[in-house]
């Protein structure tokens, strides 16, 4: 008799958890993120329009998670223009912590 009393909270939370998961719907906007184009980007700096346009392709690289293309992508940001530091910050928010890596270890 206990097992009952327990199994059946049990199997309707389950029910209840999948009957939400197939009602649940994500808000994408106008845009699904399949289409969502680099130009879409804008985050503006105080550099010259010529860089601005690469700052805007390197946060979208970098946001998509591809590290080492973002880290060349800043890296040409500071060719344009080698006094916007914004560039710069990319390049070492590029080789810092990554998503999806292990935290390291205390010495």
């Amino acid at each position: 008799m206990k097992w009952n009393r327990i199994g059946v909270p049990i199997v309707a939370t389950g029910f209840v958890a999948v009957f939400g998961l197939a009602c649940a719907r994500a808000d994408v906007g106008d845009n699904a993120p399949a289409t969502a184009k680099s130009t879409e980007v804008d985050f503006p700096i105080s550099c010259g329009a010529p860089a601005q346009k690469k700052f805007n392709q390197a946060v979208w690289t970098l946001h998509s998670f591809w590290y080492d293309e973002a880290v060349k992508a800043f890296t040409a940001v500071t060719a344009v223009e080698p006094d916007c530091a914004m560039g710069y910050w990319g390049v070492a928010m590029s080789i810092g912590i990554r998503c999806g890596t292990r935290p390291m270890r205390r010495r």
